[in-house]
């Protein structure tokens, strides 16, 4: 009855891979316990002697019953590890942005209610692509997608391994500088500005442009990320006109 309920439930995807190998170890062996146990009472009794099969049959079991258990912690490790594999890639797809890999906005609002609750400094980043919408109406949303990858990829050779970037609208990026950090801002900027003129020239197709405005939670006095940020979106708004201003 066990037997038959086992091979239901295993059919049914009741049990997993690594429990089905489990009791059926533990089957067998409980199995040639019962054979070797008959077959000593008929011995004892005179009916007959034991065979070498009845001997045996309990130690290769045990064997069996320790193989199994050794194959069913090594499946229970391999889903786990499948199972974590799979739970990563969901928590990505949930907070990257599609296109460009970066974080995305809920990624980005987590991150700051977080630094938030500590007393910790930082640096706001706002980052606005100058032209976005003339490249989708003239030549193209695909194109549009190009340079907004591209100012993805701009942001991530730029920043390096410091700071947080993420990507929180179709035409809008923020970027986050804590602790030492905070002190290569206009580095950072700098090297943006520059690897997007590298791509203009290499690539004249699309313009690559971006204002870019920054404010620091010390500048506040009890100040909530929400206006840290809206401080350097205004300073961003100011350099957009500024470098419209050059263009005309």
């Amino acid at each position: 009855m066990f037997v038959k309920v086992l091979i239901k439930d295993a059919k049914a995807n009741l049990i997993t891979k690594s429990q089905f190998i489990q009791a059926v170890g533990q089957i067998g062996l409980a199995a040639a316990c019962t054979v070797n146990v008959i077959f000593y009472y008929l011995e004892l009794y005179g009916i007959c002697e034991q065979i070498m099969l009845s001997k045996l049959i309990v130690p290769v079991a045990a064997i069996f019953m320790v193989f199994g258990t050794l194959l069913n912690y090594s499946t229970f490790i391999s889903e786990s590890f499948a199972r974590n594999e799979e739970y990563s890639s969901l928590a990505h797809l949930a907070y990257a942005d599609e296109l460009t890999g970066l974080a995305n906005r809920s990624r980005y609002e987590a991150y700051m209610a977080k630094i938030s609750k500590s007393e910790e400094d930082y640096c706001v980043i706002s980052i606005d692509l100058n032209g976005l919408k003339a490249i989708n109406d003239n030549q193209g949303h695909l194109m549009g997608d190009k340079y907004i990858s591209d100012v993805g990829e701009a942001l991530k050779e730029s920043f390096g391994h410091v700071g947080f970037i993420a990507r929180t609208g179709g035409d809008e990026f923020v970027g986050i500088l804590t602790d030492g950090s905070m002190e290569k801002v206009d580095e950072i900027i700098e090297r943006l500005n520059s690897c997007l003129d590298n791509m203009n020239k290499s690539d004249p197709n699309i313009y690559r442009s971006a204002a870019i405005g920054y404010a620091f939670r010390h500048e506040f006095k009890n100040a909530d990320s929400n206006r840290v940020y809206l401080m350097a979106d205004q300073r961003m708004y100011k350099n957009k006109e500024l470098l419209h201003g050059r263009r005309r």
